[in-house]
């Protein structure tokens, strides 16, 4: 029972005549605070009525959540007959009854008002003559963030306290106390099947099971899946989501194939059996994958709310709301068909741009169409999926500055966006790894940095003296094993505008790179003039199979060399593909692709609850495996600030169904995190009890207090880190 408020139950869980009276200032500060939040509240009610209902809204669903974990513990105490002392919905009790001989007892604002004999006033008695004493307060608290259970000779903050009570919770046998503890989890995952079964009777947009993309050597993209293909089952089991494609490949045996029932765009049907891997990059959760990406609909979001996105997405000539109706003149009517225009397959030769035709709706409702068009570039794609080394037939490109970070080593020594850099340290035209790793290996080391500017149409050699730093770590990051990696603060890209070899890098075993020198500039191939590595691309694509001759200028710009080489007969050797550039942004920002999944009775209805709560427990197992391996920022979690500024999204911008799906969502990964094996929450308690039932005796009071007391501290501080996250996400309005 780990959302108890310590102050709370140790000045509302007293019975009344034991209480201590309240300083008279003390009570009128209490009763100042209190009128204030009711004029403050009633203010905003007043002025604003759909942001107070939103609020409430909000406040209701996550005091659910607690209330409905802290009534599991309630439950199953009074189940085993432990001595119960209060339970309270929401905190700072506003409202308390109990039972008492002759009637029932009610305490009006107990945690403000105080009689002078520690009593709490006004009270007043409502009489019945057959009523007994009773052992429970229930109360009403002005917070309704959750609620709290105090029962006999339990806490949280410390050791169970020992008593003579047999009713006391530290007396009761070792399963019954299991049960007690486990039942708040219960409580939680049983209410959010309940919610996501009544939420699927009336039907919720989901993502469905469709291939808006596929990753570059990824199994899905070896298995032949393309985009705007439809997965209509996984393991047999039809009306799925997205999600469950992440479940069963997360879930896969290694060396399993997964069936996946296929309907093509023409409409046809096949079964894939694809293998699910773990990528070796960019892989956050650290589990295996399919390597699809969801769809996606031709529709722009129509509200964004970062100013500087918004600022390169009209630098585009693009604004939110407008829809692709056409690329390249040819009417689309699917995400999956811009997808295959905007993300071309390796070895494909693309256009200098691509024309996109963009419907906008403006006044009276009317449209207009407006043309856009945008830049491709050749760019390393690198895969997920192997170690695949940005080359062409072995040529590596130079690197260029693409981004130089405010504030960091880069901008202070003069680094400039287009910088094309001829050496590094030692390092003549370094590759990305190379450049890297000397960057790694020289922390606060001046080092010399010599790149080409280009100034009046001109590239001038500019020599820059620079000094790599790595960032500081907090305690908790270096808790969890976090690394800290030196950097100058720049994005690297590639140089493909200029034919220059920076190195040439094996791409196959079996196929020696290219005996160029460092430097080296393609003139020709195949008695083709070169100009830029588009040319390169181009030329070798046409000659797949062939015997070519490169010729080349040595790096000191004296001699002209050729040498001869096969180009083998296949996209191995590519290392290059073709993406938009989308200048300040990282791309358009099209809607989700969204479907209604209903059950269509109430027994499917229950099995989509039961699906969709197993998906998620099991998502919050992989996201928490994936913080304590270190795979995931703490950063991507959120506490009790984030999770309500995302529940006050969630309920003033989704519908009422949306939301209880998200308080669901919610009350599934709280009940993951409250059973973790950590001493504090009930997962630990649960460990301590078995580790007392296998001892054969409790550990001792000392032993537990410090247990307690160092998870306490390391929970915490984690939720303080968390929490600061949390208020920096929100103030910087990436919540």
């Amino acid at each position: 029972m780990t959302d108890n408020t310590e102050n709370e139950k140790s000045n509302e869980s007293c019975p009344p005549e034991t209480a201590q009276p309240s300083k008279p200032h003390s009570t009128a500060k209490s009763l100042v605070i209190f009128l204030a939040v009711l004029f403050g509240l009633t203010w905003l009610v007043i002025r604003d009525p759909e942001r107070a209902k939103n609020i409430c809204l909000m406040l209701f669903g996550f005091g659910a959540v607690i209330f409905v974990h802290e009534l599991g513990h309630f439950t199953a105490g009074k189940l085993f007959n432990i001595e119960c002392e209060a339970f309270s919905l929401g905190f700072y009790t506003l409202l308390g009854f109990k039972r008492i001989r002759g009637g029932y007892r009610l305490r009006f604002l107990p945690s403000l008002l105080s009689g002078k004999d520690g009593k709490s006033e006004p009270s007043v008695v409502i009489p019945r003559g057959s009523a007994k004493e009773g052992e429970t307060e229930y109360r009403l608290g002005l917070i309704p963030l959750g609620g709290y259970v105090k029962l006999l000779g339990q806490e949280d903050m410390a050791a169970d306290q020992p008593s003579d009570n047999p009713r006391a919770f530290g007396n009761k046998p070792t399963w019954q106390r299991v049960i007690v503890l486990s039942a708040g989890v219960f409580m939680n995952v049983v209410s959010a099947a309940i919610i996501f079964m009544i939420v699927f009777g009336q039907g919720l947009l989901q993502s469905p099971a469709a291939v808006g993309g596929v990753q570059m050597g990824s199994p899905a993209a070896r298995a032949g899946l393309q985009p705007g293909d439809e997965i209509l089952a996984v393991n047999g089991k039809e009306k799925i989501t997205f999600m469950h494609l992440s479940i069963a490949a997360a879930f896969a045996d290694d060396g399993e194939k997964v069936p996946l029932k296929i309907r093509h765009p023409d409409g046809s049907v096949e079964i894939f059996h694809v293998e699910p891997k773990t990528p070796i990059r960019n892989n956050r959760l650290g589990v295996k994958q399919f390597g699809i990406e969801p769809a996606y609909t031709l529709e722009m979001v129509e509200s964004i709310e970062n100013k500087d996105f918004l600022a390169g997405l009209q630098k585009l000539g693009l604004q939110s709301g407008d829809s692709v109706v056409a690329v390249n003149g040819s009417n689309i009517s699917h995400g999956y068909q811009l997808e295959n225009v905007l993300s071309p397959q390796i070895g494909a030769l693309e256009p200098n741009q691509i024309t996109l035709t963009v419907e906008r709706r403006i006044e009276n409702g009317q449209t207009s169409q407006h043309l856009i068009k945008i830049p491709m570039r050749l760019t390393f794609q690198s895969s997920n999926y192997h170690n695949n080394e940005p080359q062409i037939f072995s040529m590596a490109p130079r690197l260029r500055i693409e981004q130089v970070s405010e504030d960091k080593p880069a901008e202070e020594a003069g680094v400039k966006t287009g910088d094309i850099i001829i050496r590094y340290g030692p390092l003549a035209n370094p590759t990305l790894d190379e450049f890297k790793e000397y960057t790694k290996e020289n922390d606060n080391k001046p080092l010399d940095l010599v790149v080409l500017r280009e100034t009046e149409g001109q590239y001038v050699e500019t020599k820059l003296q620079i000094t790599p730093k790595s960032p500081s770590l907090n305690f908790f990051q270096r808790l969890f094993g976090a690394k800290a990696y030196s950097s100058i603060g720049v994005a690297l890209a590639w140089d493909i505008d200029h034919p220059v070899v920076a190195k040439t890098i094996k791409f196959k075993e079996d196929f020696p790179e290219l005996p160029l020198p460092r430097g080296s500039t393609i003139l020709a191939i195949a008695g083709q003039n070169v100009k830029t590595w588009h040319n390169i691309l181009e030329i070798l694509l046409a000659h797949k199979g062939k015997e070519i001759a490169i010729t080349y200028l040595t790096p000191d710009q004296q001699l002209t060399e050729t040498l001869t080489s096969a180009v083998p007969d296949n996209h191995d050797w590519i290392g290059f593909v073709y993406r938009p550039d989308y200048g300040d942004i990282i791309g358009i920002p099209l809607k989700n692709l969204e479907r209604i999944y209903k059950g269509d009775n109430w027994v499917e209805s229950i099995q989509m609850g039961a699906d969709m709560t197993y998906s998620f427990i099991a998502q919050t197992y992989l996201f928490i495996r994936g913080m304590i391996k270190g795979t995931i920022s703490y950063k991507a979690a959120s506490g009790p600030v984030g999770i309500l500024k995302m529940s006050y999204t969630v309920a003033s911008k989704q519908t009422l169904g949306e939301y209880c799906f998200f308080i669901a969502m919610i009350s599934v990964a709280i009940a993951v995190f409250n059973f973790l094996p950590i001493p504090i929450l009930d997962g630990g308690l649960v460990l301590l009890l078995i580790i007392e039932k296998c001892k054969g005796s409790p550990l001792s009071l000392r032993t537990q207090t410090i247990i307690a007391t160092t998870s306490w501290i390391l929970i915490l501080g984690l939720f303080a880190l968390i929490t600061w996250q949390d208020i920096v996400k929100v103030v910087t309005g990436v919540l």
